[in-house]
């Protein structure tokens, strides 16, 4: 199973299209079962998340491979204390005794004025057992130019999905494939905008409506329901190792794993958005 299991919602309300809020304990375990049912097995979270960690810990997730990211690393700190400090925090909020990966949430810290003590901290960790694998969650490929001439990650976490197709279109993903780097991917729905029918869509994405009204209408002309199409996409593409998904209930997961059976022949590169303030949820304005 190609699907790994985003899990912001069970410690934050999270996306444009969570008119439910954050996830109960009891829906995070049935969440769970199903995804251990149905062959998921990476569950990704953050301490930045909120009280995912925690969470997921009174839930039991030890049939699972966690990937979790410290935060951005803070000024005038001792960063080996630091970086043990967060470790076990998150190990003891999650009951487990080891991560499968723990990537940092900014990236560029890896390159900065601190780089080498947290490179040299991070591979501590790995070699006491704490964690198998390190590596980043990007926003943008451009990151990669600066970190992989000087650090070579286990594994990294990047958006990926129809109109944001920058990863490919970079030439960045044969490369890390090339390099032997894990590449997970998230975004795959956009923070869900790609699913939403178009009278649901707000108002600030007005001035892209004909790029959503074509992904609809080609939808519909194609007899695919849009979750299946996105994720269609991503399921073509070799390099990619996890698709991180976000759901909000069981019934929801289960139509995303029957909708993930969906296979599709196409040339998707068409679809392609360099517009950042469409493609980046981060710079979205929607109070506006």
């Amino acid at each position: 199973m190609k699907l790994g299991l985003g899990t912001v919602q069970f410690g934050l309300s999270y996306g444009i299209a969570n008119a439910s809020g954050q996830v109960s304990l009891t829906e995070v375990k049935n969440i769970l079962a199903l995804a251990h049912t149905v062959g998921i097995r990476t569950l990704d979270t953050a301490i930045a998340y909120g009280n995912s960690e925690a969470c997921l810990g009174q839930a039991g997730v030890e049939q699972f491979n966690i990937v979790s990211k410290l935060p951005p690393l803070p000024e005038n700190v001792d960063v080996n204390e630091w970086v043990e400090t967060q470790i076990q925090a998150s190990l003891q909020r999650l009951n487990l005794k080891q991560l499968d990966a723990l990537l940092l949430h900014r990236s560029l810290d890896i390159v900065e004025s601190q780089g080498v003590v947290l490179q040299q901290a991070l591979q501590h960790a790995v070699d006491r057992g704490w964690l198998k694998a390190v590596g980043i969650s990007i926003y943008d490929p451009v990151e990669l130019e600066q970190i992989i001439p000087i650090w070579k990650p286990d594994l990294i976490q990047s958006p990926l999905n129809i109109f944001d197709q920058r990863l490919i279109q970079s030439g960045w993903l044969q490369k890390l494939n090339e390099l032997g780097i894990r590449v997970h991917t998230r975004s795959v729905f956009l923070q869900g905008l790609l699913l939403m029918p178009e009278e649901n869509i707000p108002a600030y994405f007005q001035p892209w409506t004909k790029y959503l009204s074509a992904w609809h209408e080609w939808c519909n002309e194609k007899n695919i329901e849009p979750i299946a199409a996105a994720i269609a996409f991503l399921n073509g593409i070799t390099e990619v190792e996890n698709i991180i998904v976000g759901v909000d209930s069981e019934a929801q997961l289960q139509q995303i794993v029957e909708s993930a059976r969906v296979q599709i022949d196409t040339d998707w590169q068409h679809w392609a958005i360099s517009d950042k303030a469409l493609i980046e949820p981060s710079r979205w304005q929607l109070n506006k």
